[in-house]
């Protein structure tokens, strides 16, 4: 349901060059990411493999720090006139 959620947002916010529809994207795509590193952790937790689970954890904050850094820099410049080119993420 999310990864639907995020290609149909994904779509609108490039249609309509939309800033804050293209971070509820990624938004979205960042719950798909997550709930598939948790369940994984989950699964490898009751086989015994906890590392997976502290790798997971890990992995699932510098995505997010990440994430939140590009949505960051990409609206302070339309903030701040200084990006005369649409949002295009990577």
């Amino acid at each position: 349901m999310k990864l639907g959620l995020f290609l149909y947002a994904d779509k609108v916010g490039k249609t309509y060059n939309s800033l804050l529809a293209i971070a509820n994207a990624q938004d979205h795509r960042n719950d798909v990411f997550v709930t598939t590193l948790t369940l994984v952790s989950i699964v490898t937790g009751y086989y015994k493999l906890f590392f997976i689970d502290a790798i997971g954890g890990m992995l699932i904050g510098l995505w997010i720090a990440y994430t939140g850094f590009d949505i960051f820099t990409h609206a302070y410049k339309v903030l701040m006139d200084k990006n005369s080119r649409p949002y295009n993420p990577r």
